[in-house]
């Protein structure tokens, strides 16, 4: 069976998770996540922002996110990400958030699942149609030999 992928966003709440959990700051929970080599698109523009924002001189800026860039659940994720950098407490956040994006997930792997059965008639139509027809051709091919 083929490996699920999980969505990057998902890693990332999960690595800010584990480490809000271990006692340990945010910034080493991004780092697990930017550790991580994920080719999607949502990692690339992370691992950038994260670049942007660590070569600021001065905190005091706040990060501007293009609305074209993420969907509305990863602009939540990336608002609450800065909202914790700058010293504000987001674990129960955090914990919501796992909740919707894992419960997100649940429904697209159910609607790959709806369509699974008709996926699977296709290939077993094409095998069974040419069986049919060599038992229909086969005989009458040798009653015409007779």
């Amino acid at each position: 069976m083929e490996n699920i992928k999980l969505p990057a966003t998902l890693l990332l709440i999960w690595d800010i998770k584990r480490a809000l959990e271990k006692n340990q700051s945010l910034q080493i929970g991004l780092e697990c996540f930017l550790a991580r080599s994920l080719q999607c698109q949502f990692a690339r523009e992370f691992a950038d922002m994260s670049r942007e924002q660590q070569l600021r001189s001065d905190k005091s800026d706040s990060v501007a996110l293009s609305p074209e860039k993420f969907n509305q659940a990863q602009r939540a994720l990336l608002f609450l990400v800065i909202k914790g950098l700058s010293g504000l407490p987001i674990y129960e956040n955090i914990k919501l958030l796992e909740k919707e994006f894992l419960t997100h997930c649940e429904d697209d792997i159910q609607s790959h699942v709806m369509k699974l059965p008709l996926l699977l008639q296709i290939p077993m139509l094409g095998m069974l149609f040419p069986a049919i027809m060599c038992l229909l051709i086969v005989p009458a091919l040798a009653m015409l030999q007779m």
